[in-house]
């Protein structure tokens, strides 16, 4: 249809234009034509366009507001997605200084617990290497200790070896006489018995060879203590300095300078107990 109209509008137009011979020239009958074709034409065209257009700037405003409304919506995902991220972001953080802090309070631990180790390794340590100064300081006080008694009783025993003559042979060979005296005057033949148990042989040991005479006195109080006959053995012991020992299956008498000695070096050991005493605890550690 607005084709035919248009074809109609270009053949009047023709028409008046074969008609005038000067298009240029105004005239008001021109005017009037050209005013209602331009009517004409804006009525056909609003007839026509006016409502297509409108459903158009409709449509493309209702595109443009779902676009609109689209991109807000997503700009609202985005949003809640980026403030999803954030609180995770967060709790990550948030877990991240629990595990350091966990970390350094363990690793805080640790150390305290390897400067402990290490302080309590180190005291034994010290302790260890006080208790082995201690113990060989004492033994090195023990060791001259026992050095100078053994010279002094060396020289003791010197002494005495020079010192004696007759006179203290007699004493103490005398000495022994009186003891197995007392043996025989004694009324415990229990204990008299004992001497002689699994009819052992009695020896008789002499610093110097003893005389017939001593000899037959010493076995004759012997045998003075059983009622069966003894066996005697006689022998010498320069060691013994000078006396008489005379020993029994279950204990001896005697009656000698080098039991003096003896006596002496034992009576020493007592007087030093404090070596004793301190090598309990280090048996005991």
């Amino acid at each position: 249809m607005l084709q035919w109209t248009w074809t109609r509008l270009t053949v009047a137009a023709g028409a008046l234009a074969a008609s005038e011979p000067n298009p240029l020239d105004f005239t008001w009958k021109g005017f009037v034509l050209a005013a209602v074709n331009f009517l004409i034409l804006v009525l056909v065209l609003y007839r026509l366009l006016h409502k297509p257009i409108l459903e158009m700037l409709a449509r493309r405003q209702k595109a443009i507001d779902d676009a609109h409304e689209a991109a807000e919506q997503k700009a609202r995902q985005a949003e809640e997605v980026h403030g999803e991220y954030r609180k995770r972001i967060d709790a990550i953080q948030e877990e991240r200084d629990h595990v350091l802090a966990d970390a350094r309070q363990a690793a805080e631990e640790a150390r305290h617990e390897i400067v402990r180790k290490a302080r309590a390794q180190a005291e034994r340590e010290v302790a260890g290497l006080q208790r082995d100064w201690e113990r060989r300081h004492r033994e090195a006080l023990r060791g001259l200790r026992d050095e100078i008694v053994g010279v002094s009783l060396d020289l003791a025993r010197r002494t005495l070896v020079q010192l004696v003559d007759d006179d203290v042979e007699s004493r103490l060979r005398a000495h022994a006489r009186e003891r197995l005296q007392e043996l025989a005057d004694s009324s415990d033949r229990r204990a008299r018995k004992s001497l002689f148990a699994a009819g052992g042989t009695v020896r008789i040991i002499s610093a110097a060879p003893l005389a017939d005479d001593d000899r037959r006195a010493l076995g004759d109080l012997v045998q003075a203590l059983t009622e069966e006959t003894a066996e005697l053995s006689f022998e010498d012991d320069p060691d013994l300095i000078a006396g008489v020992r005379v020993e029994f299956s279950s204990q001896a008498i005697d009656a000698t300078l080098a039991d003096v000695l003896d006596a002496v070096r034992e009576r020493i050991e007592e007087l030093a107990p404090e070596d004793r005493a301190a090598e309990e605890p280090e048996a005991a550690s």
